[in-house]
């Protein structure tokens, strides 16, 4: 007996299209898809189940009687290019869902444990002067204002500052890909990071794709944003363009005075007396931070004229495509990595360890554990044994 066929709104088809336009669907799957909108052919209950999982578009969807609405209200920043980010992929979709569900139960746990809203989420929302931020920050964290003296390299000044937030109760989360799905890599060019405003747990993501160096300037900036206040999807190089809004404008000042402060900044370059794309690449190894910092910071300061800063952003901007177009071609060479290694960069150390003590004492099951990490019994309580003996690392 043939399976029966089933009618989809031509809307809800078109949506969904139009959804996955983005994202790594396989041709198959597409020419399918426009079958169905055409007319050509209806689908089957399998075959819908079967176009669910491929593109990562929720089954019940696929019967609605018109498309959703916008699944979330943080998709409305620019892309790397300073445009408006239209359609979503379902990638970041679901890592923000993911991130979500921590976050609402970090808060929820927080709170049930008496612990109170975090002072500085929101400190100074209405405040637009970056070096009192930057100030602030600083003071928060417990750092010099040379701290970047005592790491070796932007990688340790990632996890050093990492450690540091999480001690102060912000969740730090970064991942290369949808959960465990290794098939779901995050693109870099659609987001760097984001943040999630919570005044129990706020909660910032880095995309593990981007390098070290970005991810260090990410990672401030998406701090900043949390003094602020705001949510934030942020997707522009270092600092980006000029045009962009004034939040953007001050996380961006802020982020460059905790990585470059001006005075050091300004003995630094004075000292030197290489030519400027010599300078731009010591002071970038002192401060152990991208070139486009620096760059952005020397013409602040009126060391380089816009043309210069123009001509060099573009030099940068090549030396990258070339790196990128080196990395995809070695990618296939690479290994898989180890699991536990991988979930401990991947997951903040105060979320694993207060989900295994909610479990421990019956206030959260296992279940949900396992569904909220993405893992599986085995893999869960291996990595929890695996990370409380790692916890005394400042560096893990």
């Amino acid at each position: 007996m043939p399976s029966a066929k089933i009618s989809i709104d031509s809307s809800v088809l078109h949506w969904i299209i139009e959804k996955i336009s983005n994202d790594d669907v396989d041709n198959n799957t597409i020419s399918l898809l426009n079958k169905w909108v055409n007319g050509v052919t209806k689908p089957t209950f399998n075959q819908i189940e079967d176009i669910s999982k491929k593109t990562h578009i929720p089954f019940g969807y696929f019967f609605l009687k018109k498309p959703p609405e916008d699944e979330l209200s943080l998709i409305h920043c620019r892309t790397i290019n300073s445009t408006k980010i239209k359609n979503p992929s379902r990638n970041l979709i679901d890592t923000i869902n993911i991130m979500s569900n921590a976050q609402e139960w970090m808060a929820e746990y927080n709170e049930d444990e008496g612990l109170g809203t975090l002072p500085f989420v929101g400190r100074f929302k209405n405040t637009d002067e970056s070096s009192i931020i930057a100030k602030d920050i600083r003071n928060e964290l417990n750092i010099e204002i040379d701290w970047f003296k005592n790491v070796k390299n932007a990688e340790e000044s990632f996890k050093y500052l990492k450690n540091r937030i999480s001690d102060l109760g912000i969740l730090v989360m970064q991942n290369g890909i949808v959960g465990n799905s290794t098939n779901r890599p995050l693109n870099v060019e659609e987001f760097r990071a984001f943040t999630l405003i919570n005044e129990y747990a706020p909660l910032i993501f880095i995309n593990s794709k981007d390098e070290d160096h970005a991810k260090v300037f990410s990672l401030i900036h998406e701090l900043s944003h949390i003094w602020l206040g705001e949510d934030d999807l942020f997707n522009d190089n270092d600092f980006g363009e000029f045009e962009v809004s004034k939040t953007e404008q001050i996380c961006n000042t802020v982020a460059a005075d905790i990585l470059t402060p001006s005075n050091i900044f300004i003995d630094k370059w004075n000292q030197s007396k290489d030519t400027e794309d010599t300078n731009i690449s010591m002071l970038a190894k002192y401060f152990k931070c991208s070139k486009s910092v620096i760059l952005r910071r020397a013409l602040t300061h009126n060391f380089i004229s816009k043309k210069d800063y123009d001509n060099l952003t573009n030099n940068l901007k090549k030396e990258r495509k070339d790196l990128d177009l080196l990395k995809k071609g070695n990618f296939k060479k690479s290994g898989g990595g180890n699991l536990y290694n991988s979930n401990a960069s991947r997951w903040d150390n105060n979320f694993i360890f207060a989900l295994d003590n909610s479990t421990k004492s019956g206030r959260t099951s296992y279940l949900e554990a396992y569904r909220l990490t993405k893992m599986s019994g085995n893999t869960f309580h291996k990595f929890v044994d695996i990370l409380q003996k790692r916890s005394g690392d400042n560096f893990e």
